[in-house]
């Protein structure tokens, strides 16, 4: 079955400053599976509760964001061209 996730932004940090997997889903935009996947490959900086619950600070989850960004390379535009 598929049940939709609302988080308020004053849940987001439940417990203490950590997120949950599907509260870390939906602020990077992607699916649950994909944060796991990304943990197991250790793109994600997390930490495990009880051995099987990710949990997450923003601050990882920004840094993962910035790391993952894509910026335009620098045209060299001849003036005359323009």
């Amino acid at each position: 079955y598929d049940k939709e996730v609302t988080t308020k932004p004053e849940r987001m940090d439940i417990m203490g400053n950590y997120l949950t997997s599907i509260e870390a889903a939906q602020y990077l935009g992607v699916s649950d599976r994909t944060i796991r996947t990304l943990c197991q490959t250790r793109q994600l900086e997390h930490e495990r509760l009880n051995g099987r619950n990710y949990r997450f600070k923003r601050e990882w989850l920004d840094n993962y964001l910035e790391s993952v960004r894509v910026r335009p390379e620098p045209q060299n535009f001849n003036q005359e061209e323009i």
